[in-house]
């Protein structure tokens, strides 16, 4: 019985340091402006000086000046997103200017959150830390100043931000988090800060105006994970040149997938150039960097994409089930291969594909026409089996700069087909599009559908906003039928002290039933 006193005891003490933490918000304060026609909230900490400030007035427009003091009281917080709250100005659409006092430290998440009229802002060197997505969705902000004492940019802070041209981060920010610049289509020009150890995963992806980065010495790697989505540079499609310094140990695999405008400038065996060699991108020597503010062109073309024209085999017939086109014998093939600038030269490459299993058929005659080069190919009798493309090289193609272009030989595809889905089959049949059978057990994501099914199916469900679906459906050589419960949770503002006291309550009733239990337990075990 004496352990059994001090686990009851350990249980209250937690009980009771947990408590203050859920009914804390009774503290919370709120200040009239009438200058400025607003309704300020805001708590105390410890030491008395205003914490998560944060504007009620949504609806205000124009200019805003945020205090400095309240009633005698430093302001030095602005509020962050929570369960209860919302930012600082979250939703203010209207608010065109912020001027932020010397006093605030930090800039809460969510805090400028689609204040989509917001214009230019300028970050006090008071403010050492601006968190995640603080920024977001503020598609006409176009100019920020920061503090000179910021240390970090949290994840997401300044995504969506697509009016933004120019960024200077000084050197005083070690960390960015990732996504923070995140779908800038805007971005002209980004000026790292050196002291930044690491350059996060989708920091700047989709930053479609991005022609140049210089890559500070400090950095020793730049994220980009193995499923090419989540680039640190990844689908920046303008982006031209990027100086990597010896210092990079790290490259991942996606960090510039989708740069198919990209010349990465290392050294010789350095990561950079290896990592170039590896993922086929153009290579150039940092030496020659400054070659391209003299205006010279030093930018090699490179293969893009490599398809069949749409006119091609839009008369065949389409096996559905598998994606095929289906073209006999005789049939004529128009295959483009696409490069990243115009083109010219005396000398085509030779293009190399085959069809299934069978041998390699090169084809050396084409046409050389802006930015593509145009192939022919008439299917032989002999043809079966998937066409695919094999090789490419040789020739003498360059552009207007006599850049030599680098070539690469990229999976074929068909015109307009959905992520090259897509294939071509050289004197084949056409299947019975309406048998697809499926004799397995399936797991959705929420739906069943298409088909005969005869295995069985759970349906997992969605939970989107509050409603979560569940069911089984099951049937045997026949369409199932689903059983489910639909649970949905209203959505809304319940009263907060409703809430607090409704919670007390449960932590009380959890701690009686856990100590009712344990003591039973022990005075069973003592018997």
């Amino acid at each position: 019985m004496v352990k059994a006193k001090y686990i009851i005891m350990l249980i209250l003490v937690g009980f009771l340091l947990f408590v203050p933490n859920i009914v804390k918000g009774a503290d919370v304060q709120t200040y009239k402006d009438d200058a400025q026609n607003i309704e300020w909230e805001y708590k105390l900490d410890d030491n008395e000086n205003v914490i998560d400030l944060r504007c009620k007035t949504t609806s205000k427009t124009g200019k805003v000046t945020i205090p400095s003091k309240i009633n005698g009281q430093t302001v030095i917080s602005l509020s962050g997103y929570s369960y209860q709250y919302n930012g600082a100005f979250q939703g203010c659409a209207g608010i065109s200017e912020v001027v932020i006092p010397n006093t605030i430290t930090t800039i809460g998440t969510h805090a400028f959150d689609a204040c989509t009229g917001l214009k230019s802002i300028v970050i006090p060197d008071s403010v050492t830390k601006i968190e995640s997505y603080a920024f977001v969705n503020c598609s006409g902000l176009t100019s920020v100043t920061f503090s000179k004492n910021l240390t970090s940019i949290g994840n997401s802070a300044f995504e969506k931000c697509t009016g933004l041209k120019d960024l200077t981060i000084p050197n005083t920010v070690t960390v960015i988090g990732g996504s923070a610049f995140r779908n800038c289509s805007g971005l002209k020009k980004i000026t790292l800060s050196n002291n930044l150890s690491k350059i996060s995963d989708c920091t700047f992806q989709n930053c479609s105006g991005l022609t140049s980065v210089i890559i500070p010495d400090s950095v020793t790697t730049i994220e980009g994970d193995w499923s090419n989505i989540y680039g640190a540079f990844g689908d920046c499609k303008n982006l031209q040149k990027v100086l990597i310094p010896d210092t990079v140990a790290s490259i991942g695999q996606g960090a510039f997938q989708g740069c198919s405008k990209l010349t990465i400038y290392g050294n010789d065996n350095m990561v950079s150039k290896e990592y170039a060699e590896e993922y086929k991108i153009p290579f150039d020597y940092i030496a020659n960097w400054d070659k391209a503010g003299s205006g010279n062109d030093i930018t090699a073309p490179t293969v893009e994409d490599i398809f069949v024209t749409y006119e091609s085999v839009m008369s065949y017939s389409k096996d559905e089930n598998k994606g095929m086109y289906i073209v006999p014998a005789q049939a004529k093939l128009v295959i483009n291969v696409v490069f990243s600038e115009v083109v010219d030269g005396t000398t085509v490459p030779t293009l190399t594909i085959k069809f299934g299993n069978g041998q390699n058929i090169q084809i050396t005659d084409g046409t050389v026409g802006g930015s593509k080069i145009t192939y022919v190919y008439t299917v032989k009798s002999t043809d079966k089996g998937i066409m695919a493309t094999v090789d490419y090289k040789g020739g003498n193609i360059k552009d207007a700069a006599g850049n030599t272009a680098t070539l690469s030989c990229p999976a074929l595809r068909i015109q307009y087909s959905i992520d090259g889905g897509d294939l071509i089959y050289a004197n084949g049949t056409v299947t019975n599009p309406s048998n697809n059978v499926n004799n397995a057990d399936t797991t959705n994501g929420g739906t069943n559908s298409g088909g005969s099914n005869n295995g069985s199916t759970t349906n997992v469900g969605t939970n989107n906003g509050g409603s979560s679906n569940s069911g089984t459906t099951s049937g045997g050589n026949k369409v199932g039928t689903t059983s489910g419960v639909d649970k949905t949770v209203a959505t809304g503002t319940l009263p907060q002290t409703g809430i607090k006291i409704g919670l007390v309550i449960l932590l009380i009733s959890i701690v009686i039933t856990g100590i009712s239990s344990y003591v039973k337990t022990r005075k069973y075990k003592d018997i």
